[in-house]
C-alpha cells in the first residue's frame, strides 16, 4: 500500500458489453461504495473515468509458460501513478472474459472486487489473512480486514 487517489469520490467507466462481467464490476462497485470509506460512480464518458472497467483475453498477453506450468490470470490491474506524491492518476481493471465465462456470479464479482481493490490502491494480502486481496485465492468478498485496510489507506470516509 501507499498509493492512493487524492479523493475518495471516483468515477468508473465499464468498457465492456459482456453482460457477466458488467454484473461482476457493477457488484464490485456496490461492494467497496459499502465500505462507506470510497465513493465509485458510474460515468458514461470514458475520458472523465479515473478507473477503466474492462475485459479482454489475459492468457494471450502472456508469455508462453514453461512445459508443465499451466497459469491463468482472472483479472488484472494496471494502475497510473505520480512518482513523487504517490497518487494514483487512473486504473484499468481486466477480467479475464475466457476464464471467467463458466463460474458464478458470486466469483466473478469476488474477482471484480480483488481487481477494484488493486485499482484504489490496495496491495496483495498474504496468505494467512482472510482477505479479497489474497492472490490466486479470490474465494471471499470484501471482509473486515479489507474494510480496515481501506479505512488505513483513506481515512475512514465520510
Amino acid at each position: 500500500e501507499g498509493y492512493r487517489w487524492p479523493a475518495t469520490h471516483l468515477k468508473i467507466y465499464l468498457a465492456t458489453r459482456n453482460q457477466p462481467l458488467m454484473t461482476a464490476f457493477r457488484d464490485a462497485v456496490k461492494a467497496w461504495n459499502s465500505t462507506g470509506v470510497v465513493h465509485l460512480t458510474w460515468t458514461r464518458h470514458r475520458c472523465q473515468a479515473d478507473i477503466i472497467a474492462e475485459t479482454g483475453d489475459l492468457s494471450a498477453s502472456q508469455a508462453t509458460p514453461e512445459v508443465g506450468v499451466v497459469t491463468t490470470q482472472l483479472g488484472s490491474t494496471r494502475s497510473e501513478y505520480n512518482p513523487d506524491t504517490h497518487a494514483l492518476i487512473r486504473a484499468r481493471s481486466t477480467l479475464d472474459a475466457p476464464h471467467l465465462e463458466y463460474t458464478s456470479r458470486i466469483f466473478r464479482s469476488e474477482v471484480a472486487q480483488h481487481e477494484l481493490g488493486h485499482a484504489l490502491g490496495l496491495a496483495h494480502a498474504p496468505q494467512s489473512s482472510h482477505s479479497v486481496m489474497i492472490p490466486n485465492n479470490v474465494r471471499t468478498g470484501i471482509t473486515k480486514e479489507d474494510r480496515q485496510t481501506i479505512r488505513l489507506l483513506y481515512g475512514s470516509g465520510d
